[in-house]
């Protein structure tokens, strides 16, 4: 490296520390690594430079982790371009899509931007923030396009399951066991009863009821208690999701799983979706032989029910 452009030189030469500066160096192993430089001139006791002190701090894996969130957004939004050409027959799916699918990635070009922004002051909590906020939007990016996916496999006839012995309870402790960590404006309480063994694909399952607990989440007020009942039947097991939300409109019973339908339109003050989960929800209980449905009361909250055949 050149004298006129190494940190280290310029700090010794003009008295000054260095900033901002990027470099690559290579070890004695071959591996190159990403440092940002760090060095500071040393004065004695008349202010003239004597020696200096040089701080290496490697930032590979930051360098890393800002290429992957690029390449992910990249991606994304060509899936998503891509589904919106092959729905754009779908007036209402591409109103509601497009706009859903913008949206994290409106989000994460912002955090990419203030991430390169950043520089030696930038607290690594506020970095390490940053990054978790990313991460939060591909993985609603990606929820989102495995939404549309279902729902294509769904329109196709492919969507397949993989069934298996399975308890319910067990599944919806773990799910919960996992809501919990993640989303606390709402309690979530499990109430059990009986032997809920099933034959399943326990991952459709899941998804089913991560569907009815998230939405119970979005369409209710926070610091409210989303509960799940589940019990045996004697022929099957049953199911059931209940919040203290705004309900749902008697005349709108009938469409709630309908496709792209949504129950409280983006004027209502609650949060968007595509519309698919319910949908998607449907098809899979129906597939494994079962039912699924709702009761609403307004103003006072909403129950979401479905049953699978026992063991």
């Amino acid at each position: 490296m050149p004298l006129d452009s190494c940190p280290m030189a310029i700090a010794l030469k003009e008295g000054r520390a260095v900033r901002g500066r990027e470099i690559i160096v290579e070890r004695p192993d071959g591996v190159k690594r990403n440092i940002m430089p760090y060095p500071d001139p040393i004065f004695d006791s008349s202010g003239a430079v004597v020696e200096a002190v040089n701080l290496l701090v490697d930032i590979t894996e930051l360098k890393e982790q800002e290429k992957a969130i690029q390449e992910s957004e990249k991606r994304y939004k060509k899936i998503a371009d891509e589904l919106q050409l092959a729905l754009k027959t779908e007036e209402e799916f591409l109103s509601i899509a497009s706009h859903e699918l913008k949206t994290p990635i409106t989000s994460i070009k912002l955090f990419i931007e203030v991430l390169k922004d950043s520089d030696d002051s930038t607290p690594a909590s506020q970095k390490e923030y940053i990054l978790n906020r990313m991460q939060s939007q591909v993985n609603r990016l990606t929820s989102l396009v495995q939404e549309l996916l279902d729902a294509s496999r769904i329109k196709s006839g492919n969507l397949d399951l993989h069934i298996e012995e399975a308890s319910i309870n067990e599944l919806a402790d773990e799910i919960v066991t996992d809501l919990r960590s993640t989303i606390t404006t709402h309690t979530f309480n499990i109430h059990k009863r009986g032997n809920t063994k099933v034959t399943c694909d326990s991952n459709r399952i899941e998804q089913v009821i991560n569907n009815l607990l998230t939405n119970a989440v979005k369409y209710s007020e926070p610091a409210t208690a989303i509960n799940i009942f589940i019990k045996e039947r004697k022929s099957d097991v049953q199911v059931s999701v209940h919040d203290c939300g705004k309900g749902i409109p008697p005349e709108l019973m009938s469409k709630i799983f309908d496709r792209f339908f949504r129950a409280h339109g983006k004027n209502k003050g609650m949060l968007s979706s595509v519309g698919l989960g319910l949908y998607i929800s449907k098809d899979i209980i129906e597939k494994h032989h079962g039912k699924i449905w709702a009761e609403s009361v307004l103003g006072k909250g909403s129950t979401f029910h479905f049953t699978l055949p026992k063991v």
